[in-house]
């Protein structure tokens, strides 16, 4: 029942771009509103908006990046790229 809510682990490139600029447009719109408040004049309906925003991005992006996230708080979390050249480990 609950199956068809489950983030996909792999997304298209197209859906993860979109993904990326609909969670990082919330963080610079934020950031431009608390230096510049009089830019936005109403900003209870764009605070809104952009939280909205940022919380359907994680369903965008998929599973694989909710993974990338949580990685940031481990300390020993690494990153693999695939294909990377194995003998920079070395």
């Amino acid at each position: 029942m609950f199956r068809r809510f489950a983030l996909p682990n792999e997304v298209s490139p197209i859906r993860y771009r979109v993904g990326l600029i609909m969670f990082c447009l919330p963080i610079l719109v934020g950031s431009v509103s608390r230096v510049a408040p009089q830019v936005f004049v109403d900003r209870l309906w764009i605070d809104l908006v952009m939280s909205l925003m940022l919380f359907a991005s994680v369903f965008v992006l998929g599973g694989n990046f909710w993974d990338k996230i949580r990685a940031l708080f481990h300390h020993d979390a690494r990153v693999v790229f695939p294909g990377a050249r194995r003998d920079r480990e070395r």
